[in-house]
């Protein structure tokens, strides 16, 4: 299996032995600005995830996407 897809595996089995609401996964060329350390995962949720809405994917800073 692909890496890429390995992703959705991982993802579906924490959720399936942890009592994890959320996960987070992100890239290791993200990066955290000091002004948005206090930024909270909540937040982004309910700014973003509206509606039936399960899934979140960041930009891609390139703009290659």
């Amino acid at each position: 299996m692909a890496f890429t897809w390995s992703r959705i595996k991982m993802i579906q089995d924490h959720f399936n032995e942890t009592d994890a609401e959320y996960v987070m996964m992100v890239d290791a060329d993200t990066l955290l600005f000091k002004d948005q350390l206090d930024l909270k995962l909540e937040t982004l949720i309910e700014k973003y995830m509206t509606g039936d809405k399960r899934i979140l994917f960041q930009k891609d800073g390139s703009e290659r996407m």
